[in-house]
């Protein structure tokens, strides 16, 4: 699944780097976005940012729900 190729670089780069820490990690920072918990990997990123980045991060995740 590639992501949008119109996101902001930062988003994009978060993502990937974010997509490196394995299912878990991912699964764990889409939780905590959920909860309003703060995540390093998304340190400096507006909420706005952090929103699209946890769309992405469930749109690669259900790939391997399905």
């Amino acid at each position: 699944m590639a992501m949008s190729p119109d996101l902001p670089e930062q988003v994009q780069h978060a993502v990937e780097s974010i997509c490196t820490l394995g299912c878990n990690r991912v699964n764990e920072i889409i939780e905590d976005v959920d909860q309003g918990i703060a995540v390093k990997e998304l340190n400096g990123l507006s909420k706005d940012e952090i929103r699209t980045v946890k769309q992405e991060l469930q749109k690669i995740m259900a790939v391997y729900t399905d």
